[in-house]
């Protein structure tokens, strides 16, 4: 299959999997699973830890992954390699379509109702960013930015997703615990108990453009955030009540689109982090 299987003369693709084969495949899928679960990097100490493998076996494991660029190795450290997040990415862009295309009718009117900036802004590693805008010209000169990846902490939306890790996570592992780690390294746990007592993350200031902003996670069937709702205006226009009421109707019925669509079957129950 690669170079350094080929010399345990394992069987082609084609052929039918063996029980062996079976089981290598599946030491290195929890190996895998182990790198992603230590966050950004893993040592061999700590993949051992996890997969209960023997340090020799994971450690020829993790060369073989390293030969299909699976994983990297940076010192004593490994990490998820290019091959893994070129499909995580491909996976990713394939959801955030379809999540585009089924919430994108019930921006539409949130935007008639306000006139203001409507956004759908989904997770991008420890940034939020914006899949879909919906906005009048007057709030063109500030739209360039609003467009740009901005950290998590930093926007409504983004506090929105940091306040719910995915709950399909089990605690202490992969992308919640990296969720974790940013919300006590931004010192925001009192705000983030807040978002979750009243389901709104506020921001007056929206980064850098000026604007007072508000947010609200879209929750799929499981109880996952799959993206934040926001609105954003000038603050001498912006109507915090009345905005939070018609972000709360919207979450709640962006949950049943969703509840009706393919695209909660189809979003990875494994995302990138």
């Amino acid at each position: 299959m690669y170079k350094s299987m080929c010399k345990r003369e394992t069987p082609p693709l084609s052929a039918p999997v063996t029980a062996n084969g079976g089981r290598l495949a599946g030491r290195l899928l929890s190996v895998l699973k182990a790198v992603r679960a230590c966050g950004e990097s893993a040592t061999l100490t700590q993949v051992v830890q996890l997969t209960g493998l023997a340090k020799t076996t994971a450690h020829r494991l993790l060369a073989d992954l390293q030969d299909l660029d699976m994983v990297s190795r940076d010192g004593e450290c490994y990490r998820l390699g290019n091959a893994v997040h070129e499909l995580a990415a491909s996976r990713e862009e394939q959801h955030i379509k379809f999540l585009r295309l089924a919430l994108k009718p019930l921006l539409l009117p949130l935007y008639e109702k306000t006139r203001y900036v409507v956004g759908l802004g989904v997770q991008h590693g420890d940034s939020v960013r914006f899949i879909e805008l919906i906005y009048s010209e007057q709030y063109s000169p500030v739209i360039g930015r609003l467009e740009k990846p901005t950290p998590l902490c930093q926007s409504a939306a983004g506090k929105a997703l940091l306040a719910y890790p995915p709950a399909r996570f089990a605690p202490g592992r992969g992308r919640q615990s990296r969720l974790e780690t940013l919300a006590a390294q931004s010192s925001l746990g009192p705000e983030l108990a807040r978002i979750r007592t009243r389901g709104i993350a506020l921001d007056e200031r929206e980064s850098q453009p000026g604007i007072s902003a508000a947010a609200t996670p879209v929750f799929g069937p499981r109880g996952q955030p799959l993206a934040a709702l926001s609105i954003g205006a000038f603050p001498e226009v912006f109507d915090l009540a009345r905005g939070c009421a018609l972000l709360r109707h919207s979450s709640r019925h962006a949950r049943r689109i969703l509840q009706r669509t393919a695209v909660a079957a189809e979003y990875p129950r494994a995302a990138n982090g």
